[in-house]
């Protein structure tokens, strides 16, 4: 059975809207690779073979404080639970595509980033199982504490074009940009995942490479990035280790500087 199961998910987030509405408790929205794909797709810019193969959907739920975070976490679980067991009786309905759905949660080992300035509470993790087929990750949902969020990060324009919102593309940009260079900081000694993804040292160094080709796209819309962000790109590219390393700290130090302004 050939189903397109993300483009399945969009479709029958357009029609039921239920993660356009934000609430009061929370900023929630789309990140990572499909959040990316979306915003080039909007832009009518062609992305590049491995930005389009990206399947699952990672979305941040962002609280600007720790309050009453238990009850936040059992909001989320239930608002994306409805989603996707909604989804999963469309497809049945719709299309007479049986799964299953299977749903864990996850406390990571390593929940604060300093680089990223975001503290993980805790991620829900739903697998679809289409009859016949392997599970598959379908949604990611994390609960993160991240200081001073707001809601004017989020691109308004393209809800309801998505059935989701995403992030602006400074936002988009610089979230892409600031786990990439994590994964040269002196942070991925701590956490191993995070080392795991650097594009040229790493043991899946295919999913730093991934947000190597996203940046790449996410210029061609613009977005401002510094000399020493271009050559970073340029120095992994070639396969310049060293020099990527020095250029991946001067962004650090660079990022560190914006923030405190």
């Amino acid at each position: 059975m050939n189903v397109n199961i993300p483009k399945l998910f969009i479709r029958y987030s357009k029609s039921h809207p239920g993660l356009i509405r934000q609430r009061k408790e929370f900023i929630h929205y789309l990140s990572g690779g499909m959040a990316v794909k979306f915003y080039l797709h909007a832009r009518k810019i062609s992305a590049q073979t491995l930005v389009k193969k990206t399947f699952d959907f990672d979305f941040v739920f962002a609280v600007p404080d720790l309050k009453n975070i238990d009850e936040k976490f059992k909001l989320m679980g239930s608002m994306m639970s409805k989603h996707v067991q909604g989804f999963k009786a469309w497809l049945m309905s719709e299309y007479k595509i049986p799964c299953e759905i299977h749903k864990k949660t996850l406390v990571p080992p390593v929940k604060y980033n300093p680089i990223t300035g975001k503290r993980i509470y805790k991620v829900i993790q739903f697998e679809i199982e289409i009859a016949g087929r392997k599970p598959e990750g379908l949604v990611d949902a994390t609960l993160t504490y991240i200081p001073g969020v707001r809601r004017n990060t989020l691109l308004t324009k393209y809800t309801k074009q998505f059935g989701m919102p995403i992030q602006k593309l400074n936002y988009l940009y610089k979230g892409v940009l600031k786990v990439l260079v994590s994964s040269f900081s002196e942070f991925a000694k701590v956490d191993k995942s995070l080392a795991s993804r650097n594009p040229l040292t790493g043991t899946r160094a295919e999913k730093g490479i991934k947000n190597v080709k996203r940046l790449e796209n996410l210029l061609k819309a613009n977005v401002s990035a510094s000399t020493v962000v271009r050559k970073f790109l340029k120095d992994i590219e070639s396969k310049r280790a060293e020099s990527a390393f020095k250029n991946a700290n001067k962004i650090i130090k660079e990022l560190k500087q914006k923030t405190a302004s």
